[in-house]
């Protein structure tokens, strides 16, 4: 009977667990943190590129809308390709900014998940394995939207020759030449 009243580490220890969920709420709200920080970061850098394109359309008006705008058609397709451009790069940054986000909020919710299941002395999921697993599909899925611009860039290019040879100028520019 002494065998029987020896302690043995039963499955609920109250200690780890109110220090797993500690851990649980310091990792929401720094996650919660990061995605405010980032969403900021993402609405200002929307409304810079807004006011960039109004402080271009304010200038076109001011100078009334004539002056600094060519009639030419390869001047047009020039300046549609630069905005074109413009567009893609900001999309581009903000995918990227957005990405950063969940990849560092999810680190640390990980992070606090396998400190937990090691505390909590659980069989713990492989946590490295499952970060490793959603960083290459957010590596992927950025490789697809780099690819899908490159492609639209390739189209615009297209695009841009064709109307040059539709007009009969023929000419291959600088305009036309994909950025890289």
């Amino acid at each position: 009977m002494a065998e029987s009243t020896a302690k043995t580490p039963g499955p609920f220890d109250p200690e780890a667990l109110l220090a797993a969920q500690r851990r649980n709420a310091e990792a929401f709200t720094s996650a919660g943190k990061i995605v405010a920080d980032g969403m900021r970061t993402y609405a200002e850098s929307q409304v810079g590129m807004m006011q960039e394109a109004m402080r271009g359309l304010w200038g076109t008006m001011q100078t009334g809308g004539s002056a600094s705008v060519s009639t030419d058609p390869s001047d047009q397709l020039a300046r549609m390709r630069a905005a074109f451009d413009r567009v893609l790069a900001q999309l581009q940054e903000l995918t990227q900014l957005l990405l950063k986000v969940q990849s560092d909020a999810l680190a640390v919710l990980n992070d606090a998940a396998a400190a937990n299941a090691q505390a909590l002395g659980g069989v713990a999921p492989n946590f490295a394995e499952m970060q490793k697993t959603v960083t290459e599909a957010m590596q992927n899925a950025s490789r697809q939207v780099t690819a899908a611009i490159d492609e639209m860039r390739k189209r615009m290019t297209a695009l841009q020759e064709e109307t040059r040879q539709a007009m009969g100028t023929g000419k291959a520019g600088s305009a036309a030449s994909p950025r890289t």
